[in-house]
């Protein structure tokens, strides 16, 4: 579940847009099924909770919602592993 952002925050209304293309210049490409996620999210106005919640149950990585910041990034990795950093979507 998202971190660092108060309740009140992730409870708010928002609506998504720009889902990440998939592959691009990044070192490795969005899991596809997050993309499928992604896609079906643009245009929708939910809370920043539920979309999270959705994003999160198909990945292992963790995800976070940049509440002031205007996007949802998943992270993958990390702990003396390789570590790679998506930008899933954005929101306003």
């Amino acid at each position: 579940m998202p971190t660092g952002n108060d309740d009140a925050m992730l409870d708010r209304k928002v609506t998504f847009y720009d889902p990440h293309p998939g592959f691009g210049d990044a070192a490795a490409p969005l899991p596809t099924i997050v993309k499928r996620i992604a896609d079906a999210l643009d245009g929708q106005t939910l809370t920043l909770r539920a979309a999270t919640a959705c994003i999160q149950s198909v990945t292992p990585g963790q995800v976070f919602a940049h509440a002031y910041d205007g996007w949802i990034q998943l992270t993958v990795g990390g702990n003396g592993r390789l570590q790679h950093v998506w930008q899933v979507i954005r929101f306003r």
